[in-house]
């Protein structure tokens, strides 16, 4: 990954069908900014999809075997939470495991422009 794709990407506003990132977003600090721009680039119907670590399966922060990169213990749950704070997507998926007592899975389908 690369920090700057979090915001201000050099891309047009719905120039993908769709964005997919795999152990990714637990790395950045703003997971909704990175969301809104990742959203940004999506056409609308298009999809953004999340496999994330799922904290409860996961050394959290603090942790001796933690990953020291990750800034975010996340699950389901909470994702689902800020996902919330969107409104132009919905959540596609009720099948959340990605990898079972590893990883969850959210797919997110983009609803309208903007």
């Amino acid at each position: 990954w690369i920090e700057y794709f979090s915001r201000d990407f050099l891309i047009e506003k719905e120039y993908f069908d769709s964005v997919f990132a795999c152990h990714t977003l637990e790395h950045f600090e703003d997971i909704l900014g990175t969301l809104k721009e990742w959203i940004r680039v999506v056409k609308v119907g298009g999809f953004v999809v999340l496999i994330i670590p799922d904290c409860q399966f996961n050394p959290n922060l603090g942790d001796v075997n933690c990953d020291p990169q990750h800034k975010h213990d996340l699950n389901f749950d909470i994702m689902h939470e800020i996902v919330s704070l969107l409104d132009n997507v919905v959540v596609h998926n009720k099948n959340h495991v990605a990898l079972p007592n590893w990883s969850f899975q959210m797919v997110l389908r983009k609803t309208k422009g903007g």
